[in-house]
């Protein structure tokens, strides 16, 4: 926990209203670690692979599931407690947010995989549609009191580490097989 830490706790612990809050939690739900998460993320899995192919569909499921053992092994190794003024009870640990690096890797990887399906003006409001969709969970995340903004902030940063070490696997993965075949 650092120094910004508790005022931003504070600020949020005094300004929630009960429509927020429900709007807040509703959307932090689709990224817990429960069935809706599990439900969505097959949902784009089988989508990519429609859409895409199959290794597209690899890569977004596989750099998910990889994130999320990143972020239960960095859990245990931290221990840091939540703040106790939360909204709604949590009961693993604090650092980091398991919802700020799963939403990240989750709208990440979509920018990767569809980047190339969209024009320039598709392509930024799906870009800016997914990056959205980050700042919303992890702003949600806040808003709720059960992370601290430091919790939060490290999660996007692991998410988009997690993220482009994937991708660049993922390329150099592709870059090898595209040559094995030419020299056929």
């Amino acid at each position: 926990m650092y120094s910004f830490d508790v005022p931003v706790q504070n600020y949020f612990s005094l300004t929630r209203t009960p429509i927020l809050t429900d709007v807040m939690y509703t959307l932090t739900t689709f990224f817990d670690a429960s069935w809706y998460f599990i439900l969505l993320v097959i949902c784009f899995t089988i989508l990519i692979f429609l859409i895409r192919n199959f290794r597209y569909a690899l890569l977004f499921f596989s750099t998910l599931l990889f994130g999320t053992v990143i972020v239960y092994i960095l859990k245990n190794i931290f221990n840091i407690a939540r703040p106790l003024d939360g909204f709604m009870s949590v009961f693993s640990s604090s650092f980091p947010s398991y919802h700020a690096t799963s939403a990240t890797i989750f709208f990440v990887i979509l920018i990767y995989i569809f980047d190339s399906c969209f024009r320039s003006r598709g392509r930024v409001i799906f870009n800016t549609i997914c990056l959205s969709g980050i700042m919303l969970v992890a702003f949600s995340r806040l808003y709720l009191g059960v992370h601290w903004l430091s919790d939060v902030l490290f999660g996007i940063i692991l998410g988009v580490l997690i993220s482009y070490i994937s991708i660049f696997i993922f390329k150099l993965v592709m870059f090898r097989q595209n040559n094995r075949l030419n020299m056929r």
